[in-house]
């Protein structure tokens, strides 16, 4: 394999991991969301079972993709971790500074939905009314992990760093069964659901072929576990809600996703390589562009008194609902366009 097929599975992965971001965002078809069972319909059941067992491996998977470029450069060249720690501390100073100037901006015509707190810093910013929390906590811990991983590379022998590796990653997923089991809520943005990915693919980068020629047992393990998972939330003992990231099955989930894609030899697709460049962009912005056309939408359909929705049992499609879906996708890929032509085109590409 070629670098430039390995760096087109790294394409195809960003491309996958936005946007399985922009479907649980936006969610085009309304189900009711089953947080702490699964009895709804066989298609809500399913729509379910995708949410919260695949797409929610976002962003574990972009952790994977950037932390296998870090560890693979950090060794041999250390002014490329300085190099990377600034970068992603300028991206994360300008978006947290945009979601507080948006948040200033919507509380004049909406009251805030949380009080205020000093975790604001390193969530990233406010919740926004309509479309929740920030999601710049993801460069808050990309920093704090980015740091780790330097640290990691100063292990001294391979050995040492190999065993070290088998320990978080042991350590961590049977804290994330222990949790579970045990109702403890670990905050979606907590260091501790994703620390377990440095030394996974430092020993990725280290035994290539043993995990490749793995790929489909781990995709098996991702399944058990997924039904594991499944299992508990039916017997109200797992909530999705109160452990998003920090499963076995989103780690196994990942990392056979990860380890699928990568030796795929295929030629670049335009629209892949078009959302792996554009992934930062389309994360920052599409929340924001979502929150206009919510208020949009809801203030015209509510002037008009008009509603287009279809149901059928417990799934329905509201018309409305997917135009502010389109006009959210439209005005993102627009704004970036515009972005590109101006020095802010610093702020939207990973």
């Amino acid at each position: 394999m070629n670098a430039a097929e390995r760096y087109y599975s790294m394409d195809l992965l960003k491309a996958a991991g936005i946007s399985f971001i922009l479907l649980w965002h936006l969610q085009l078809v309304n189900i009711p969301l089953a947080w702490t069972s699964l009895h709804g319909s066989i298609f809500s059941d399913i729509l379910n079972i995708f949410y919260f067992q695949v797409v929610f491996q976002a962003v574990p998977i972009f952790f994977l993709v950037s932390f296998y470029f870090l560890l693979q450069k950090i060794d041999t060249d250390t002014a490329y971790f300085k190099k990377r720690l600034f970068r992603i501390s300028s991206l994360y100073l300008f978006w947290t500074g945009a979601q507080f100037f948006v948040f200033l901006v919507v509380c004049m015509i909406i009251p805030p939905v949380q009080d205020m707190s000093y975790k604001w810093i390193i969530w990233g910013g406010p919740k926004l009314p309509y479309v929740g929390d920030s999601i710049f906590y993801f460069l808050s811990d990309l920093m704090a992990l980015t740091c780790l991983a330097f640290l990691f590379s100063l292990i001294p022998g391979e050995e040492m760093k190999k065993a070290i590796s088998v320990i978080i990653i042991t350590i961590s997923l049977a804290y994330f069964e222990y949790v579970a089991l045990q109702g403890i809520k670990e905050d979606f943005r907590s260091l501790v659901n994703f620390i377990l990915y440095i030394p996974t693919i430092h020993l990725f980068l280290r035994y290539r072929d043993l995990f490749l020629k793995a790929r489909y047992w781990i995709l098996a393990a991702f399944i058990i576990s997924s039904v594991h998972d499944i299992l508990l939330t039916n017997s109200g003992i797992l909530h999705f809600e109160a452990h998003a990231y920090g499963r076995i099955s989103i780690y196994f989930g990942a990392l056979s996703f990860f380890c699928i894609v990568f030796p795929q030899e295929m030629r670049g697709l335009q629209a892949v390589r078009y959302l792996s460049y554009n992934s930062l962009g389309i994360f920052a912005l599409h929340k924001y562009w979502f929150l206009f056309f919510t208020l949009l939408t809801s203030l015209t359909a509510k002037i008009l008194k008009i509603s287009l929705v279809l149901s059928f049992s417990d799934v329905s499609i509201d018309f409305i609902w997917l135009v502010n879906c389109f006009c959210t996708v439209a005005f993102t890929l627009i704004t970036i366009q515009v972005m590109k032509k101006t020095p802010f085109k610093y702020f939207i590409y990973g």
